[in-house]
């Protein structure tokens, strides 16, 4: 897998030049995720500390069960309103921050030497698509796909 070392496509310096439609998607996206992450992070950790429940966040919210559930249920385009809701709802005031691009590297940027990837060599029971099981000694990246499970 290899990984660009060119700036973002978006150009920052040039403001009549228009924002393509792909970066667009890629970006909006990115904030989705990263916004349902940490609402995910932050319920796991009131749930494990305060036992904090979906039902709960519903009743404090005034909102049936079944909206939190789906709003939990993956990224979606939440509002402003909706993530500074479920914030509070959670103990947390939401923040926002802002990165300057021009001075980031680009999304999905590695560095060369993090590039290699180095598999120890394992032992992994192996089962095939029809069920059959087979130990196998492994030190590279699989193939195909397969169900891998590490017995400890």
């Amino acid at each position: 897998m290899s990984f660009s070392q060119e700036p973002f496509r978006v150009n920052t310096l040039n403001p009549n030049e228009p924002i393509g439609e792909e970066d667009l998607a890629y970006f909006r996206q990115r904030m989705k995720n990263r916004a349902f992450q940490e609402i995910m992070r932050l319920f796991v950790d009131r749930a494990e500390k305060d036992g904090l429940t979906k039902s709960n966040i519903a009743s404090k919210l005034e909102k049936d069960k079944s909206q939190i559930s789906r709003m939990f249920a993956g990224p979606m385009n939440w509002t402003i309103d909706t993530l500074s809701d479920l914030s509070l709802a959670l103990g947390y005031e939401a923040s926002v921050v802002f990165n300057d691009l021009s001075s980031s590297p680009r999304h999905n940027y590695s560095h060369p030497l993090t590039q290699t990837t180095i598999i120890p060599e394992h032992h992994f029971h192996i089962k095939d698509g029809i069920g059959e099981e087979r130990a196998e000694k492994q030190t590279s990246t699989p193939t195909k796909n397969v169900r891998v499970t590490i017995n400890a």
